[in-house]
């Protein structure tokens, strides 16, 4: 989690404290879940309404099995792209994949979104200038958590191992510009958020229907027992009495 999102969780109180760890650790709120927020925040005391012993949101990221592409190639039957060796990207965080207009940059680019089930890859085709392929393949070099694999693969059915790829090319740019479609992906710190955001709506309802639900005055005391002293103690109570005096009516 974000350093600056986990302090300013940490000086919330403790309900909504509680909301965020169970999104983080559940993915969602259930209706028991808030029924807890509720109740922890009409309880006198929140501290003593904790369903948990403490509520617990650090910093420590999820472990992640860390996705590196490490080579396409070779190349059959896809645009014109024909590569005496397999195009490499290294080991390093960064690679740049530069060459003259033809040299195969887009299709190389397509190939990669074809092959991690983006919904925008276009289709890949054969090169216009040569006789139909008998088979279109392409031999993709990538590693998961450091354990390398070489997959033939086959269009147009994606690769599963690869989904978590993220590309950006003109054609995506176009899309994000021109087109309206829905955000695919959020980061998790706004989508923390905007689950918190929904949360207070449903505690709000709730407390909302409860605050409906109340009597908001004594029920009128019978013609019979007015100008009595136990009309007079029933007309002077008030919603913060204390325990004590509710119980000195008794006496």
């Amino acid at each position: 989690m974000n350093p600056e999102l986990l302090s300013w969780l940490q000086q919330q109180v403790p309900w909504l404290q509680m909301a965020a760890e169970r999104l983080l650790r559940n993915g969602s709120l259930s209706e028991t879940d808030i029924a807890d927020l509720v109740g922890l925040i009409k309880a006198p005391t929140p501290g003593e309404a904790l369903p948990e012993p403490a509520i617990h949101l650090t910093a420590t990221p999820l472990p992640q099995a860390e996705l590196r592409l490490l080579a396409l190639g070779p190349v059959e039957g896809i645009d014109a792209l024909n590569p005496r060796t397999p195009l490499g990207f290294g080991t390093g965080n960064l690679s740049v994949v530069y060459g003259h207009n033809g040299a195969g940059k887009t299709g190389y680019s397509r190939i990669i979104a074809k092959a991690s089930g983006k919904p925008q890859a276009a289709d890949l085709r054969s090169s216009v200038f040569a006789a139909s392929p008998a088979r279109q393949v392409c031999h993709i070099h990538y590693s998961i958590a450091g354990v390398s694999s070489v997959v033939e693969w086959i269009p147009p059915d994606p690769l599963p191992d690869l989904a978590s790829i993220d590309i950006f090319d003109s054609s995506c740019g176009r899309i994000y510009l021109e087109t309206e479609t829905e955000a695919s992906f959020v980061p998790p710190e706004l989508a923390l958020l905007a689950d918190l955001v929904a949360a207070c709506g449903r505690v709000e309802t709730v407390l909302g229907t409860e605050e409906r639900a109340l009597v908001s005055r004594l029920p009128i005391i019978p013609l019979e027992h007015q100008g009595t002293s136990a009309a007079s103690s029933y007309g002077s109570l008030r919603h913060d009495w204390t325990e004590e005096q509710l119980a000195s009516l008794t006496l």
